[in-house]
């Protein structure tokens, strides 16, 4: 039933892009190998969160972007990664500063934190 859906939203957009791909739709050998192509490419979505211990506090941030941290966790963090999300953690708040790409199950350590983007995982290839 999902693959069904990803065809059909696939040949809606073949036919409204201005390409010259639109035999893709005709032929249905092409189209399924267009398919596995395109849905290696999507954003998958992922699940988690994100841990910050500093000191005696801990606090879990839920899997998303936080542009600005609380001040009490903006110096000396520990950060571990727990889901399947991963994170790019800034020096400064609003995502500006040097930036640090964590993967799922990652632990590192921050001196110091500003903000958090989630971020699209690279793809592993073999």
């Amino acid at each position: 039933m999902r693959l069904m859906g990803l065809a059909l939203i696939l040949a809606i957009t073949l036919q409204s892009c201005v390409t010259s791909s639109s035999e893709i739709v005709r032929r249905p050998e092409n189209a399924a190998t267009f398919m596995i192509k395109v849905r290696d490419r999507l954003v998958t979505e992922c699940s988690g969160s994100i841990e910050l211990r500093s000191g005696r506090r801990v606090t879990r941030l839920p899997a998303r972007s936080h542009r600005s941290i609380h001040r009490r966790y903006r110096r000396n963090v520990t950060v571990s990664i727990l889901g399947t999300c991963c994170f790019k953690l800034f020096e400064r708040p609003r995502f500006r500063g040097r930036g640090h790409l964590y993967l799922p199950g990652e632990t590192g350590r921050c001196s110091r934190l500003g903000s958090i983007a989630k971020q699209r995982c690279p793809n592993v290839r073999s």
